[in-house]
């Protein structure tokens, strides 16, 4: 009696692993379907004029005028501007986005002679500034006209400010 016993327990412990192995075969070919909604964070910059100052001497000739480019930049002009004529503008970018922001030094087109304008970048932020959801950073840039600028001249600038997200390399291609 002892050997069908033995071949008893055997085959209950034989037919109990086939079990398992196939219990386990099926769920590892099972297909299994997972549905689900991500929501992701998005980048946002705008910049905004906060003021403009003249320093005109009492003369009120010149003009200064500053105005935002579709959220994008923003477009300077100095009319009739004269000898020690002086201008200060003062910018701020909002991240309006989810999702922290790198910022960079402003960065500016047409620029007139040097001879013309001088041009400083005062209290600005450092370069490559994390701006986190809802801060902003301010700008302030001066222009003063030089005895060599032109009568009746206009001068126009055109700057932005670039913006990427937190973790994204800076591209310095042209």
């Amino acid at each position: 009696m002892r050997k069908p016993a033995r071949i008893g327990i055997l085959l209950m412990v034989l037919t109990v692993a086939l079990a398992a192995i196939g219990v386990a075969s099926a769920l590892w070919y099972d297909e299994l379907y997972v549905e689900g909604v991500v929501y992701t964070g998005y980048v946002d910059v705008e910049p905004s004029l906060m003021y403009v100052e003249e320093n005109d001497h009492g003369k009120d000739v010149a003009e200064c005028n500053a105005f935002l480019i579709e959220d994008y930049g923003w477009y300077i002009e100095i009319l009739n501007g004269y000898p020690s004529y002086e201008c200060i503008i003062g910018i701020d970018i909002h991240n309006v986005g989810t999702i922290p922001v790198h910022i960079y030094h402003p960065m500016w087109m047409d620029w007139p002679p040097e001879w013309a304008v001088e041009f400083q970048v005062l209290n600005c932020w450092e370069d490559d500034f994390q701006l986190h959801t809802g801060e902003m950073a301010t700008c302030e840039f001066y222009f003063h006209i030089l005895q060599e600028a032109e009568q009746n001249a206009m001068y126009s600038f055109f700057g932005w400010v670039e913006a990427r997200q937190f973790n994204e390399p800076r591209d310095m291609q042209p």
